[in-house]
């Protein structure tokens, strides 16, 4: 018995032009953040929408490691919930494959978090430190 996270016809989308497209911000997240994460994507990204749509697994793996690292790490007020209404409208969209959801409701949403995951780590490291200082006064007292 084969499982599959999508009812995607494999041959139909050997290379998927639109969702390609979508790895554009993430590449700019790269370069400007010299992001990790964000090459990981476009690389895992190149290779399922562009080359080899065989390599979906190795692309949702990491996709969902980088969402539960994001969740974990940033402090984003609102990560955890956009979060939970993408994966649902991934879940909804495996039944019906649109590519142009795939696009507009799960790869730029999770590229918008990402940008938000870094434009809030310094901030967040600064919170982290005001708590910690605040912490070590009152212990001291």
């Amino acid at each position: 018995m084969k499982i599959s996270l999508c009812k995607q016809n494999i041959n139909v989308c050997k290379m998927n032009i639109i969702n390609l497209l979508g790895l554009i911000p993430f590449f700019a997240i790269m370069l400007y953040y010299e992001s990790l994460v964000a090459l990981v994507i476009v690389v895992n990204g190149i290779v399922y929408h562009g080359i080899e749509p065989k390599y979906k697994y190795v692309d949702v793996i990491f996709n969902m490691l980088f969402i539960l690292w994001g969740n974990t790490f940033s402090t984003y007020k609102y990560m955890n919930i956009l979060t939970i209404i993408i994966i649902f409208i991934f879940c909804l969209n495996c039944q019906i494959y649109s590519c142009y959801i795939h696009l507009l409701f799960v790869q730029f949403p999770l590229a918008f978090l990402l940008y938000q995951y870094y434009e809030n780590k310094d901030k967040n490291t600064d919170e982290q430190i005001i708590r910690r200082e605040s912490y070590d006064t009152i212990k001291s007292s």
